[in-house]
Order: C-alpha cells, then sequence, then structure tokens
C-alpha cells in the first residue's frame, strides 16, 4: 500500500450488501460496527442503516480516520492519521481535504491553511523547519495552487535571506524582492523561473571602508538576464564612481561612459571589463587600452584611485609615437 494519504478513498454505499463483510451490531441503530469485504471497517453513529454522526474509519494498511461521516462518506472535520506518523485535522468534504486544515508530516513538516480537492491551494503556510525554541526558521507563507507555490507569498530560508513576491511552480517569478542577508545583498524587480530576469536594481555592501564621502554600498540599475547584469544599466560604486552602458554576463561590455570619483569622464568601448579606445580616435593605432585597471578600479583601494588614474594616462600618452595627437585624442574623451 503507498504511504500517500488515501483521501481520494470514499467509504463504499453500505446499500451494496456485497460490500459488508459482517455487522457486529444492528446498524439501524445509533451506534455500531461493520467490516467491508476488503477489510476495512467502521465503528460509531448510524441513521437509518447509513453511516451518519460521528466514527472511526480504519483502512488495512494501519491508516485511521476519526471525525464526522454522512451518507457513508467522509464528510466534515476529523483527523487522520497514518503509519508513518503524519497527522491531518482539519476539514474534509467526500474523503478529500477541503477546506481548513493542517497537516503534519514527518520530521515536523507542516502545512496549515486552504485546501481543495486534497491539495493545498488558496492561502497557507509551509514550514520546513523549525528552531530549538519551537519558532519557523524555514518557511513560506502565501499562495498556492494545486501543491505549488504561486501567487505572492513570502519565502524565509534557514540562512535568514528572504524572498517576498510573485511566484511559479514553486520559484519566484514576476516582480519580487529578494534579501541575502547572508551576503548583505538586496535585489529589487523583475524574475524568472528563480533568478534575476528582465529590469531591477542590486544594493550590496562595499568591502572598502566607509569614509564621509563615499556610499557604503555599490548600487546596479538596469536589466539583467540570468541572475547577471545584463544589457543596460547603470552601476554606482561605493568609491564614487558610476559606470553607465552596457554589459554581458556582470561585465562591461560595449559602449559606456566611466566616470571617476574626481568627476572626470571617459568614454569609450570596453570589452571584458576593461576600456579601449577606438582606432578612428588614436589614427593608426588599433584599439588601446586607457589602462588594463580601469574596469578593476571597482576593486582598488579608494585612497589610491586618483593617483592610478594619472599613472594611466600618463602611461597612453608617453607610449605613443606622436605625443601631440595622443594629447589631444586623451583630452576629446575627458569630459569634466
Amino acid at each position: 500500500m503507498s504511504h500517500n494519504p488515501p483521501l481520494s478513498e470514499t467509504i463504499l454505499d453500505m446499500s451494496h450488501e456485497s460490500s459488508v463483510f459482517c455487522v457486529l451490531q444492528d446498524v439501524q441503530e445509533k451506534n455500531g460496527l461493520c467490516k467491508f469485504l476488503n477489510g476495512n471497517s467502521y465503528e460509531g453513529e448510524f441513521r437509518e442503516g447509513k453511516m451518519e454522526g460521528e466514527g472511526v474509519y480504519l483502512w488495512t494498511d494501519g491508516t485511521m480516520y476519526k471525525g464526522e461521516v454522512s451518507a457513508n462518506k467522509i464528510q466534515g472535520s476529523g483527523t487522520y492519521n497514518w503509519t508513518n506518523g503524519s497527522v491531518y485535522r482539519g476539514e474534509v468534504t467526500e474523503g478529500l481535504r477541503n477546506g481548513s486544515g493542517v497537516l503534519t508530516m514527518v520530521g515536523g513538516m507542516y502545512y496549515s491553511g486552504e485546501w481543495i480537492d486534497g491539495k493545498m491551494h488558496g492561502k497557507g503556510k509551509m514550514v520546513f523547519e523549525c528552531g530549538e525554541d519551537g519558532n519557523p526558521v524555514s518557511y513560506y507563507e502565501g499562495e498556492f495552487r494545486n501543491n505549488m507555490r504561486e501567487g505572492t507569498g513570502t519565502r524565509l530560508y534557514r540562512t535568514g535571506n528572504l524572498y517576498d513576491g510573485e511566484w511559479l511552480c514553486n520559484l519566484p517569478h514576476g516582480k519580487g524582492r529578494m534579501e541575502w542577508r547572508d551576503r548583505a545583498k538586496v535585489y529589487t524587480g523583475d524574475w524568472c523561473e528563480g533568478v534575476q530576469n528582465g529590469y531591477g536594481e542590486m544594493l550590496w555592501e562595499s568591502d572598502l571602508v566607509n569614509s564621509a564621502q563615499f556610499p557604503d554600498k555599490n548600487h546596479y540599475i538596469g536589466e539583467w538576464r540570468g541572475g547577471r547584469r545584463h544589457g543596460k544599466g547603470v552601476m554606482y560604486y561605493a568609491t564614487g564612481a558610476v559606470y553607465s552602458g552596457s554589459w554581458t554576463a556582470d561585465k562591461k561590455e560595449g559602449t559606456g561612459i566611466y566616470t571617476h570619483p574626481n568627476g572626470n569622464k571617459i568614454k569609450g568601448e570596453f570589452q571584458e571589463d576593461k576600456l579601449y579606445l577606438r582606432e578612428e580616435t588614436l589614427g593608426s593605432r588599433p584599439l588601446t587600452p586607457v589602462s588594463q585597471l580601469v574596469g578593476d578600479m571597482d576593486e582598488t583601494d579608494s585612497s589610491s584611485r586618483s593617483e592610478v588614474f594619472k599613472i594611466s594616462l600618463l602611461y597612453l600618452i608617453t607610449d605613443s609615437t606622436n605625443p601631440d595627437i595622443e594629447v589631444k585624442a586623451v583630452y576629446n574623451i575627458l569630459l569634466v
């Protein structure tokens, strides 16, 4: 026999005489006991020859229902007990969980909420794990459809991370807000099948020591794909630097503008997070890196950023065979 709750099974109609193995007490009276050919049994109240009122129904596999019955069917409120330790207490319609009820499963998981046709459907709370104090440390609270998290709801993870928003097929999908408390990150925006996808913004703590002149968080606003910055977007770094332009898989890629904390701006072409000047800007010289550090400046200690930037530009100027042309090109892309 399956260990799943046999809630779809209804008590056989007593009018089918072949289903009754024996009657140990006159079922025309208020109380009685009867057994069925399949080995199941019922003991409880009867009315006009049918199970009506309250009683206990026992399946051959040990599953037991105790509660209300009507017209030979499990109907009303009652308690199901399964041999594996699972328990359901709540409303039942024709042997199926319908209405409000609590299902406690092996291991301490439990669902409390609405049911339709034996499935979690409507508003409810699924608790996956409780702490030593008995309070939930991992749960979902919100809307369900056909046993799945679907609609709007809040999911608290064991790590302390928290998602609040729309769901589809048990995954964040639609509009939502995710707070990674273990990584000091917050994302608000579009989701698709459990990852950031569409348009949204992310805030996360900077590893740099904060000072009065810089914020303590990095901040990205723009497009996402597959959980990464991808498309058009603006990145505000905790150092005060800003990048506005194209992204590919979390890296600056394509045309963009990089604004240094001192206000200087560089407009150019980015490849693999590095800034390059176009060939037409620098004459016959191929795509030339402004520095190997512009892309990495996001990670450089803020106290040395200005000096690094100056050194990088000095290298670009002095390395040219025609300093006058090179100096002019540099000043053309510095928009003060």
